[in-house]
């Protein structure tokens, strides 16, 4: 709890999260990896800054790079050679970049079962979590699938670990779930299926502290008068 909350208070933070994410049903497959680097600044409450560099690969679909910059009120979007720029909250920022997740992660009130075990200077934490964020982590990676009508999940591992050092500055987290979702056939037609089916769903989360209350550089890109403007709707929309 000590580390969450040095955490979780710090005004400065620079962090890499990688997340696989497996899907099976009906003897298919499919796998897409996501990696990030992770930036905040929230030292000047008026001039919130925060910056993110993102890769999705998935088979058959290539890699997919998505960079953010949120700085002066505005968030920068690039990829595929296609940049928007936009006036957001911070609030609003954070749901386009998809940060909420890994910040929900880093508190102790989702903890369950925790068991302590030492590494030289290092705390070793191992935990179950709270049923709850899975179903929003979850929803959140499947995108609309994780919204469909009809859509139930049965958990068979929920789980993670932690290294913190003997200052409660948290080094690392790992995040595990394993579900069954099912679908009882009411939300067929959102998921794309005409029939009631069962997908087995595992997810890995990594997340690596690079640092915390440290001087972290987050700028806007230098071309960003060439950034198209766009509503705010048409960002947060896509992200939900």
């Amino acid at each position: 709890r000590k580390a969450a909350e040095k955490q979780s208070g710090a005004e400065t933070a620079d962090m890499n999260i990688d997340c696989v994410i497996n899907l099976s049903a009906a003897g298919e497959s499919l796998s897409m990896n996501m990696s990030m680097r992770a930036k905040s600044d929230l030292s000047d409450k008026e001039n919130v800054k925060l910056g993110m560099a993102s890769k999705i690969s998935m088979p058959n679909s290539g890699e997919t790079e998505i960079n953010y910059a949120y700085i002066g009120d505005t968030i920068y979007v690039e990829t595929a050679g296609i940049k928007y720029k936009s006036a957001v909250t911070p609030e609003q920022a954070q749901e386009i970049m998809g940060s909420s997740s890994a910040n929900e992660i880093m508190t102790a009130d989702i903890i369950r079962d925790a068991e302590l075990t030492k590494d030289g200077d290092n705390n070793i934490i191992n935990f179950s979590f709270d049923e709850s964020l899975y179903n929003d982590i979850l929803k959140n990676s499947l995108g609309s699938l994780g919204n469909a009508s009809g859509i139930s999940y049965e958990f068979t591992e929920f789980g993670g670990s932690a290294v913190i050092d003997k200052d409660y500055n948290m080094k690392s987290l790992k995040a595990t779930v394993k579900a069954i979702m099912s679908s009882d056939g009411t939300g067929a037609a959102e998921s794309g299926s005409e029939t009631a089916e069962t997908v087995e769903i595992s997810m890995d989360m990594d997340i690596k502290i690079n640092s915390v209350g440290e001087p972290v550089e987050i700028t806007a890109p230098a071309d960003a008068e060439s950034y198209t403007e766009v509503s705010p709707d048409a960002l947060t929309a896509s992200a939900a």
